[in-house]
């Protein structure tokens, strides 16, 4: 199983989301398994952060969805757990 590599948190806009689901239609589809779903993009920073959007094609303007931060806590755990994880050289 995956297991992951780099985690984040952060918070998003409600009001924006609801904004953008209203006047964004062609960003809005309805998928089977998932239900309603909004496209949007993301955009990794210099300090590793990453911002969420979406983009109105029609006005050429974004709605700003939120941020997430690279989680320093969470991360420090998934460092400790691959050093765990190492090769010992044992077959076993």
């Amino acid at each position: 199983m995956a297991q992951p590599k780099l985690k984040f948190f952060g918070s998003l806009s409600l009001d924006n989301i609801s904004k953008a689901v209203k006047t964004i239609s062609s960003k809005v589809e309805n998928h089977a398994t998932y239900g309603k779903q909004i496209k949007v993009t993301g955009a990794q920073w210099d300090d590793d952060g990453i911002s969420i959007d979406v983009y109105n094609n029609e006005t050429k303007t974004s709605l700003k969805l939120g941020n997430l931060k690279v989680s320093q806590f969470d991360n420090e755990k998934i460092v400790e757990k691959e050093d765990e994880e190492k090769d010992t050289g044992l077959p076993f």
